[in-house]
């Protein structure tokens, strides 16, 4: 499927959240943390001096913008899910069914 601007649209429509962050799944414990963007190999070094993610700050929220949205629903047509995920302005994640 090839996202085109129009589904963004309605995605945007049925969704309110956060532009500056959106929420990813955290597979290895469950639940769920903010998407960034990370330079891995600095927070390596940093988590082998006994760093953790948590107070690595070389870290920057990646935007819920158009592009975030085209990616998820890209995501949710290769996993042929039927849901999707956005991050509410209090922090809580709220699922609704793409049809």
């Amino acid at each position: 499927m090839v996202v085109q601007q129009h589904h963004i649209e309605l995605y945007k429509s049925l969704f309110r959240g956060r532009n500056d962050l959106y929420a990813i799944k955290w597979e290895k414990i469950g639940g769920y943390m903010p998407a960034y963007k990370v330079d891995w190999s600095n927070y390596q070094k940093q988590k082998a001096q006994g760093g953790t993610f948590k107070n690595y700050a070389d870290k920057t929220n990646i935007p819920f913008d158009d592009l975030a949205i085209e990616n998820q629903v890209e995501d949710l047509v290769d996993r042929e899910s039927d849901s999707g995920l956005t991050c509410n302005v209090d922090e809580k994640c709220t699922t609704c069914l793409l049809k």
